[in-house]
């Protein structure tokens, strides 16, 4: 296999990384992996948990100043590396180092709001050795209507859903666990929400209970509540690490043996539709458990799930009333849907290796 690099500067979004590394496999490659050490240090090594794929994978201290402490690039970028895939392009300094790695340039974008708000990162539309993909199709949309419709063809789309080496056994539990995953906040999701609705409605959801395997800024405000609200045995938080972030084991743990995922996404904040996309949906296709949604959100992400009304109350509705059969069917259409996406990933791959150059690709 000829071999491209993946690069993660910073510590986060390395769960995205097993998916680009299945995409690249499908196009012939096998990368070597750089990521910022900092990641195993705080959460543990994400690759203890999703081992499949061909890859070279390697912690180290990363910098993207010539003179920073980090690896030696002329040696890591040499003449076996045919183009460079940038796990997070949202920074900047790391644009202004990939415009002069001296290697062709795949730059996955996160975040509308960021790519447009620097000329560093869409002033690279015009170089003939960059191309971009998006985590999702509502994400690409509003990029190029931002773009006025230019540059539609430097970009692909990376569904992040290898979250498994292999299909996952999928049961309903009693009571239904719903896993609320990512950042502890009260701004991006609505726990406050759900403390009030489980308080306010007494026995009206007894068959569902509720696993948070985040850490976050108000992770401990969330804690008090749930305590002082009498909720302790309906609402748990995974333990946190001596780092303050809850280790990769447990949380995996906690994915894979979920009924249901909830993102908890509160009323006015739509960024999850326009800008980025919840982590929640990687982790409902990757571990085949259902998700509820509003309907403007199926709009966007348009896979199986649960949709209900734009409520709270609706949603633990339809959580505690669908039938253990829906429930399995979902999870098997999750399945079918990952197999589809994880194949459209690696073609757009190979459309995009070739965009930007690589000959023989």
């Amino acid at each position: 296999m000829r071999k491209c690099l993946i690069v993660q500067f910073e510590p986060r979004h390395e769960e995205v990384i097993p998916s680009v590394i299945a995409a690249c496999n499908a196009a012939g490659y096998r990368p070597q992996v750089l990521l910022n050490r900092r990641i195993r240090r705080v959460r543990g090594d994400v690759f203890k948990q999703v081992a499949g794929g061909a890859a070279d994978i390697q912690y180290d201290r990363l910098s993207v100043d010539p003179d920073g402490d980090g690896p030696d690039w002329d040696a890591v970028l040499g003449d076996d590396i045919d183009f460079v895939i940038l796990n997070t392009f949202n920074r900047p300094k790391v644009a202004r180092w990939a415009a002069s790695c001296g290697k062709p340039v795949i730059a996955l974008v996160h975040n509308v709001d960021q790519f447009m708000g620097d000329a560093a990162f869409h002033g690279m539309l015009d170089r003939p050795d960059f191309a971009f993909m998006t985590l999702a199709p509502h994400v690409t949309s509003e990029l190029i209507s931002r773009l006025d419709g230019r540059h539609i063809d430097r970009f692909g789309l990376l569904s992040p859903f290898v979250l498994t080496d292999s299909p996952q056994s999928y049961s309903v539990s009693q009571p239904r666990t719903v896993v609320v995953q990512g950042n502890m906040s009260l701004r991006t999701r609505n726990y406050q929400g759900l403390i009030n609705a489980l308080v306010d409605h007494p026995g009206r959801w007894d068959n569902l209970s509720f696993e948070f395997p985040s850490s976050g800024a108000d992770r401990e405000t969330i804690a008090t509540e749930i305590e002082n609200r009498g909720l302790a045995d309906r609402m748990h938080i995974l333990p946190a690490g001596a780092n303050g972030e809850v280790p990769y084991a447990a949380v995996f743990d906690s994915l894979r043996t979920a009924t249901l995922f909830h993102p908890l996404i509160p009323d006015g904040f739509a960024q999850y539709q326009r800008i980025k996309i919840t982590s929640t949906a990687s982790m409902s296709v990757g571990f085949g458990v259902p998700m509820i949604m509003d309907r403007w959100s199926e709009a966007c992400y348009r896979f199986p799930m649960l949709t209900a009304d734009n409520t709270l109350e609706a949603s633990l509705d339809r959580l505690s009333g669908a039938s253990d059969a829906e429930l399995l069917e979902t999870s098997a259409a999750l399945g079918v849907y990952r197999d589809q996406m994880r194949a459209q990933s690696g073609q757009g791959m190979i459309r995009l290796i070739a965009q930007i150059g690589v000959s023989g690709a």
